[in-house]
């Protein structure tokens, strides 16, 4: 009952009081992250607590951009947008919460005695690259709570990563031998301008850059392959090219109009000749 109790107190202390109590060099939260990334791929950023000396409450906001990133919920079933814990502090989340919107999240957590000693990751960010460019993620704000509920404020630590656009279309660009052909260059575009600018596109992207690759390099093994690749791509190219040309599609209904009445006008007419 004492240990729930201090639980409580921890957490509460977190979220009321944010004022800096104290300046330490030590511990301190790092994050960890990959340095270039693609454009609409995902990958997970470790917040990680170093040199922690039996601490027992962690509240940490990070900020990103949300222009370029977006977090990837960790738990579809909670309203909102959830981080993931990490596994070497298990303790009572009092706030996760992600806000694609602002781009910022907050995580409260807070555990009784002992605490926690060394170095590990407090949370798992899942992250989806939106657009190309440089993006920041920062830990713009944290606060601990030691054994002796004395209060310590980490300096700020920040993360740069690169993000690059995606340049490959793979069984597109073995089908075709070049990404530089124009089919190629039309279905990167209609990925680009149409895929990208939502989600449900956006996890087709992801879908397809994490399984064709192997596919790809089979079908660029053999000529025959690839041959019936272009044939299978064809109505894609054309639905691609009928999207960045929306003109056509009046044009094409118009032909198919006047097509279908032209029929229907030779087929009455030959009967009323009969």
């Amino acid at each position: 009952m004492k240990s729930i109790m201090k639980i409580i107190i921890i957490a509460c202390m977190l979220m009321l009081f944010n004022s800096p109590v104290s300046a330490m060099e030590e511990p301190f939260f790092s994050l960890d992250a990959p340095e270039k990334v693609s454009s609409g791929s995902s990958f997970t950023v470790r917040v990680v607590l170093n040199n922690a000396t039996a601490i027992e409450g962690i509240d940490i906001t990070i900020t990103f951009d949300p222009a370029l990133l977006t977090v990837i919920d960790a738990d579809a079933s909670v309203d909102g947008v959830q981080i993931t814990a990490g596994n070497f502090f298990s303790g009572l989340q009092a706030i996760n919460q992600a806000d694609n919107e602002s781009g910022t999240i907050r995580f409260v957590t807070a555990q009784g005695d002992p605490g926690v000693s060394g170095t590990g990751a407090i949370a798992l960010i899942n992250f989806q690259a939106l657009e190309s460019g440089t993006a920041n993620v920062t830990a713009a704000s944290a606060g601990l709570i030691d054994r002796d509920l004395k209060r310590i404020n980490p300096a700020a630590s920040s993360v740069g990563l690169e993000i690059t656009g995606m340049d490959e279309c793979f069984i597109a660009t073995a089908a075709y031998g070049s990404k530089y052909t124009a089919p190629v260059t039309l279905l990167r575009r209609f990925r680009d301008q149409y895929l990208m600018g939502n989600r449900a596109g956006r996890m087709v992207v992801n879908f397809y850059y994490r399984n064709s690759p192997p596919l790809a390099d089979y079908i660029g093994q053999n000529a025959s392959l690839r041959a019936g690749a272009r044939i299978v791509l064809a109505p894609v190219v054309g639905m691609a090219y009928l999207c960045m040309h929306p003109r056509w599609i009046g044009a094409l209904l118009v032909i198919g109009g006047f097509i279908y009445m032209l029929k229907r006008w030779l087929k009455n007419r030959r009967r009323l000749t009969c």
